[in-house]
């Protein structure tokens, strides 16, 4: 069918990496509008997982959040431009 669209057809979601630690605000922030959005995301603890640590140190981290979405970046934590990173094509 040309032109036709599936009912149940999703846009294809982005991968979302969250590199933080249990004691960062805006890392809370982040976890919770994920949660309200419906996001999934794979978080890895800085101060605690090793892969978190070496992955923070390859990327040069600075401070927590670092999220990835796709393959932009976004260094803290601010809903409305994750928002605008996460739905654009």
């Amino acid at each position: 069918m040309i032109g036709s669209v599936q009912p149940d057809a999703r846009p294809e979601t982005k991968e979302v990496v969250l590199y933080s630690t249990q004691r960062c605000g805006f890392c809370r922030k982040a976890r919770a509008h994920f949660a309200e959005r419906g996001i999934p995301y794979t978080e890895y603890d800085v101060e605690t997982s090793e892969k978190g640590w070496r992955d923070y140190n390859r990327m040069n981290g600075r401070g927590v959040p670092i999220i990835l979405i796709g393959g932009e970046r976004m260094n803290g934590f601010s809903a409305s431009l994750f928002d605008q990173m996460y739905e654009q094509p």
